[in-house]
C-alpha cells in the first residue's frame, strides 16, 4: 500500500502546474475583443485574406490564454477549407461584364 502511495506522489509530482484560471469575463473587456474583430485593421476578415489570417491568430491567442488547445488534427487550431478559393475564383469570374451577363440571364 505503502509503496502504491509512493508512486502516485512521484508520478503526481511531475506533472506541470494547471494553468491559471482566465480573467472573469467582463462586459468591457467583450467590448474590446469586438472592437479589435471589426476593426479597419482587418479589413472586413474576407476568406482567404490577410485580415481573416490577423482575426485567427488573435483568437488563438485568447483562447490559449484561457487554456484551451487546439482540437484539429495533431492539436492543430486550423484546419484546412479548400472551399475559398472556388468563391474567390468565382468572385473574380462574376467581375467580368459578360460572365455577369451570361450568370444573370441563367438565374432568371
Amino acid at each position: 500500500m505503502l509503496t502504491l502511495l509512493s508512486s502516485l506522489v512521484l508520478l503526481l509530482a511531475g506533472q506541470p502546474p494547471a494553468p491559471a484560471p482566465p480573467a472573469p469575463f467582463t462586459a468591457t473587456r467583450f467590448r474590446e475583443h469586438v472592437a479589435y474583430l471589426a476593426s479597419d485593421e482587418l479589413a472586413g476578415r474576407e476568406v482567404a485574406s490577410a485580415g481573416n489570417a490577423k482575426a485567427v491568430d488573435y483568437l488563438i491567442h485568447v483562447l490559449k490564454e484561457c487554456g484551451a488547445h487546439g482540437l484539429a488534427a495533431g492539436g492543430d487550431w486550423v484546419q484546412p477549407f479548400p472551399y475559398a478559393t472556388m468563391v474567390k475564383a468565382l468572385i473574380e469570374s462574376f467581375r467580368h461584364r459578360h460572365v455577369r451577363a451570361l450568370l444573370l440571364k441563367r438565374l432568371t
